[in-house]
């Protein structure tokens, strides 16, 4: 009998503990990927009062709708599963904001430069969770992934984006 109990405490703890990894890993990619779009949205709002480009503008108002759109389909999973997400930027984050604000001089390219690496970082992150099979919800695997392809556009085209400043 008692290594019956123990046997069971044993498969119990097991399972607590794949549980946890589970929600682990969905918490982790909701919070890494509410902290993308977020500082997508926040440096697409600071490009719209900082820089003289009416095409970084006109771009600028794009990623605002369509991250904003990824945020609140992230912000109703989170709900939905009752999971506490960061609702602002970190500390990381926001230096970069800062650092990107006080290129007065080169906001555009800067700016540029910024988007580029954020979206690549953002793709790895949608890619990688897309994969995990941590992530036991197959239909928010299939959603992160089917975010990839415009996370893709959007660095296809700050890539090709010209600097020409009007």
């Amino acid at each position: 009998m008692k290594k019956y109990l123990v046997g069971i405490v044993m498969v119990l703890g097991i399972l607590t503990i794949m549980a946890f990894k589970q929600i682990d890993a969905t918490l982790d990619f909701v919070n890494k990927a509410s902290m993308a779009n977020r500082f997508e949205i926040a440096a697409a709002n600071q490009a719209l009062t900082l820089s003289s480009n009416e095409g970084i503008k006109k771009f600028a108002q794009q990623m605002i709708d369509e991250h904003q759109t990824i945020l609140d389909e992230l912000a109703a999973y989170a709900k939905s599963k009752d999971l506490m997400v960061i609702d602002n930027l970190d500390d990381k984050h926001q230096e970069k904001l800062d650092s990107l604000k006080n290129e007065t001089d080169n906001y555009d390219q800067r700016f540029k430069q910024a988007m580029v690496k954020s979206h690549e970082k953002a793709i790895k992150l949608f890619t990688d969770a897309s994969n995990d099979k941590a992530i036991t919800d197959s239909t928010f695997r299939e959603w992160a992934g089917s975010k990839i392809g415009l996370l893709n556009d959007h660095l296809e085209k700050r890539k090709r984006f010209p600097m020409v400043v009007h």
